[in-house]
């Protein structure tokens, strides 16, 4: 395979890694629960509403288990308006893959996320561009995400004690809003806000970063609640709005050989970490 360097891009190209890199750094559920969070009135402790926050995420190991799930994503910015549908499947301890298909189907971008490496195949390009982080790959592309891939994971399949940490925060109600905790500063997600069944009705960015993610519409998954549509704005009034449609959680991981992502012989590598 060619070796090349990331100023050959063609303005073409680099636009629809951008825009496939930004839908993903964004991305997950099933058993429709139709009644989505409701804005909670006065009546339960901020620690009441905690403690139900930790009860809707059972301590069921799922590390060693795999998932697979379709949803579709709607972009929005203040240059153009696009429809994706994304296929994830894979293993929460890694490798992940990903495709990005088109709104007439065809497929524009094939990710594979693992430990050391992110690879992000455009067939019509014929070009693969690689990093060994997921999240610095992204932000070398122009996209600030506070997340890598594999968190995004967590986050959209309702495993949000993988990101938050053990902590308490401070907690208040807010008339209208709901229950809202703040974290300490320096940490990537500044605000939490519950509903007073302790679901997740927004987040907020910390570290500086400028991003909000309101949750929507939850279903219960082998006893987990997951929110089915997620709505993601950054601070270059870009928007991302998935919406769930289908998922498979596993009991058991993906053989790696169901995860791999086999390059044609003339794909030109693209190596983002090189100055």
């Amino acid at each position: 395979m060619k070796e090349t360097g990331i100023k050959d891009l063609s303005r073409k190209s680099r636009d629809l890694l951008l825009f496939s890199l930004l839908l993903c750094s964004a991305l997950l559920s099933g058993c429709l629960y139709q009644v989505g969070p409701k804005v909670p009135q006065p009546g339960l402790s901020p620690e009441e509403v905690w403690t139900r926050f930790r009860n809707v995420q059972p301590e069921d190991p799922f590390m060693d288990r795999g998932c697979r799930l379709k949803a579709g994503l709607h972009f929005f910015s203040p240059q153009q308006n696009q429809r994706i549908e994304l296929e994830l499947w894979g293993n929460y301890a890694l490798p992940l893959r990903l495709n990005l298909k088109a709104g007439f189907g065809k497929t524009f971008a094939l990710w594979r996320v693992d430990e050391d490496l992110w690879l992000g195949y455009v067939p019509t390009q014929q070009k693969a561009y690689t990093h060994p982080d997921s999240r610095t790959g992204v932000r070398r592309m122009g996209v600030d995400s506070p997340f890598d891939i594999q968190e995004l994971l967590f986050l959209l399949t309702g495993h949000w004690e993988s990101l938050l940490g053990s902590g308490y925060p401070r907690g208040r109600y807010v008339k209208d809003q709901g229950y809202s905790y703040t974290f300490a500063s320096g940490q990537r997600i500044r605000e939490i806000i519950l509903d007073r069944r302790g679901l997740p009705m927004a987040m907020q960015g910390g570290s500086g970063t400028e991003w909000s993610i309101q949750f929507s519409k939850y279903a219960q998954e082998q006893g987990r609640m997951i929110p089915l549509r997620v709505h993601l704005k950054n601070k270059r009034q870009e928007e991302v709005l998935i919406i769930i449609k289908d998922i498979e959680p596993l009991r058991k991981s993906w053989p790696n050989s169901s995860l791999e992502l086999n390059l044609p012989e003339e794909t030109t590598l693209v190596p983002l970490n090189v100055s």
